[in-house]
Formats: C-alpha cells, structure tokens, sequence
C-alpha cells in the first residue's frame, strides 16, 4: 500500500506550470494525486477527464489541450504503448512527499524515444540561443528583407496583444500580412493550435509561419498543410530549413551569425543599462511584454503577462505606467514582485496615467530627501520583496 503523499509547495513558484492556462495548471496539479508511485496515469482525454476533474465544466477537447501544453513544455510525457496513451508526470519525485516504499507500476514506461524528447524540452543544452534570441534574429531577417521572398517587408511589431494574448512577430508586407510563432522547442500540434488561433483572433487572410527546434512525433503535417500553415525548423547552429511551405516563400538562411557580439553581458546590467537610459520618457507606442524584454532580456511568461494586463483591462492603467513600473523595478534590482508592488502603489494613489505616475515618483523622492518615515517603510519593503524573489528563484523547479 502506497504510504500518504503531499503535494510540494514549490510547486506554486515553477514557472512551466504558471505558463499553463488556468484550468491547465489544475489539471496538472490535480493530477499529482491520482498518478501511482512512479508518477502515471492513463493517458486518454476522456479517462483524464473522468478520473481527474469529473465535475468540471470542461470538454473531453480542452483536456486533450491541456495535456499536450504540459507535453511541449517538459511537464509531462504523454506517450503511447500498444495503441493506448498513458501519462508520465516528469520529476514527479519533486512534487510529492513520501515516496519511501513503492508499489509497483501497473501502467507501461515511457518508450526510451519520449524519454529523450522529455529530456531535450527539460535542458535544451545543444541550442545555446533562447526564444528571445530567435525571436530577435528572425525580426532583423524580416526588417533586412532576407527572410520572405516577393514581398517587401514594410513593418514588423513583436508581442502584439490580441485578446489576452500575445503574438511573437506580426510582419506587414506590401501585399500580405504574415503572423509568425517561434518556438524553442519542437513544434507541437498545441503551437499548431495556437496559431491557427491567432489568425482567427488578429486577421483570417494572414499568412502563418510556424518555427521551432524540429517537430514532434505525433506532430499532424497534414493538418499543417490543410490549414495553410507553413513550417519552417532550425537546427543546433540555427540554420532554418523549409518544411511545409503553402503560400508564403521563406528563404532557407543561417541566424546564428547575429548572435555574435551578445554572449558575454548578463541579464542584471542589460536590465540597469536599459533602464537608466529609458528612465526619462518611454516609447509611446511600446506595449509592456516589449518593454521587459527590452529591460530584462527575456520574455514574461503567460501568467506573468495576465497579471500585468489585468492593470489596464480592469483597473484602466494606461500602458506607459506598466512600463514605467518595469523601468522602476529593474533599477530597484527586483523582479515581477516589485514591479506588482509599485503598481499597487499607483493604484493606492490613484496613479493610472503617466502623468501621474511621474507625479507620485517625484512625491516620493520628496519624501525620502525629507526622511518621512513612509518613504523609509518602503524602501524595507523594496528590500524584502527582492529577497523573497531570489529565494524563490533558488527553489524554483521550473
């Protein structure tokens, strides 16, 4: 008999998991329980869904969604032995306590090919380019003309929020417009969904690119094809090669040459640089995912993005003051945490525009060149909040 287990806190704090969508990060985590000793469970949607969340009001469809988000991010391996699918919880000995003494497994082991496939989502040692990277080198290739052939590039905008989404690269040519999803890993039939979902959400005549490390085995090639979705993979050295191609004509070309140049800073003085020079006034037009990038080097993770949009779609910021909290926190030293905390700070002082904003900044250097005691309860809190944010890195298993 299986001895009683709990789910790890740290759990809470892993950022794959927080990339899920909501009713993706309850699954997951509801899951935990009802996998044996070795972290499995049955695999098929409809047996998820039954024995996991059999109140809930999602479909048969939205699970199968939420397992394949897990699968291309490395939480699970969602493989099939004999025509049956089974699901294998990855470090599944990290969110659960307890597991001494095992009672042998009744389901099948994952086939050594998906344990290799996990291992190559949860390291990604070979590429040592990040999404940004990519996402950044395929940009330059857009706006040099060097990417597409016969038609010229005119506009090229990255994290365009549609919705409560947010779209990699929107390029605009003289004749199309072409909607692009890069992907650090392979792609998988859930990115196939994703942008299919953005065409449907920013523009159905657009064209679509899909671009990833590679394609998933159980990836549907032709439903790429039907779907008019052109498949464009790279490799270890970032040489991009055509895969499916139906109505866009993408040059075969080599990205890594870019990368050259950006090896040797790190994130903490790429943050403190960008953020002095911008301190004055931000780009009027710069959404806030472009602006962390552009002050952290990296991306927001969904999650993150949701908190930080709430702000402007229900509380009624302007996006300038999301920004501008952005720049604030990063020359603070701190993370998400600070940059909520000085949001909240706004929103206490009724801050919503960027005129206001600059006017409770000035407030409070005010005070602290006075000594109030409010500016220096502040400043504590500024302190905590980075040494909270550090060690929750520290244990992050995300």
């Amino acid at each position: 008999m299986a001895e009683r287990r709990m789910i790890s806190k740290v759990i809470s704090i892993s950022e794959k998991v927080n990339s899920l969508s909501l009713f993706g990060r309850l699954l997951y985590t509801w899951m935990i329980p009802h996998a044996d000793d070795f972290g499995r469970l049955p695999g098929s949607p409809a047996k998820v869904r039954a024995l996991v969340v059999p109140m809930a009001d999602e479909t048969v469809k939205d699970v199968e969604q939420a397992l394949a988000d897990m699968h291309e991010r490395g939480l699970i391996i969602w493989y099939e032995v004999d025509g049956e699918k089974f699901i294998q919880i990855t470090n599944f000995e990290s969110h659960q306590q307890g597991l001494h003494k095992r009672t042998p497994s009744k389901y099948p082991s994952p086939p050594n090919s998906c344990h290799e496939f996990s291992d190559q989502i949860a390291n990604s040692s070979s590429l040592s380019a990040s999404e940004t990277d990519i996402e950044e080198l395929v940009c330059r290739a857009l706006e040099a003309n060097a990417f597409i052939q016969g038609d010229r590039i005119v506009r090229v905008d990255r994290q365009v929020r549609v919705q409560n989404s947010y779209i990699d690269i929107v390029a605009t040519g003289e004749r199309e417009r072409y909607i692009f999803e890069i992907k650090r890993q392979r792609i998988s039939n859930a990115s196939l969904d994703q942008i299919i979902k953005y065409r449907q959400l920013l523009d159905v005549s657009a064209k679509c690119v899909l671009i990833g490390y590679g394609l998933s085995a159980n990836f549907e090639a032709q439903r790429a094809s039907d779907e008019m979705i052109n498949v464009v993979v790279y490799d270890d050295q970032l040489r991009t090669k055509q895969i499916t191609l139906n109505d866009v004509n993408c040059r075969e070309i080599t990205l890594n040459t870019e990368l050259e140049g950006n090896k040797n800073r790190t994130e903490n003085e790429t943050a403190t640089a960008a953020a002095h020079a911008r301190e004055q006034e931000q780009p009027e037009q710069e959404s806030f995912p472009a602006a962390y990038r552009r002050v952290y080097r990296r991306d927001l993770t969904p999650f993150q993005a949701e908190q930080l949009g709430t702000y402007i779609d229900q509380d009624g910021f302007e996006e300038a003051v999301i920004n501008r909290a952005i720049e604030r926190a990063a020359l603070a030293g701190g993370g998400i945490k600070l940059i909520l905390h000085i949001l909240n700070d706004y929103a206490a002082a009724g801050a919503k525009t960027l005129e206001g904003a600059i006017a409770f900044d000035a407030e409070h250097e005010a005070r602290r060149q006075r000594g109030d005691p409010r500016t220096t309860r502040q400043s504590r809190t500024f302190d905590i909040l980075n040494q909270l944010e550090k060690e929750f890195e520290a244990y992050d298993t995300g």
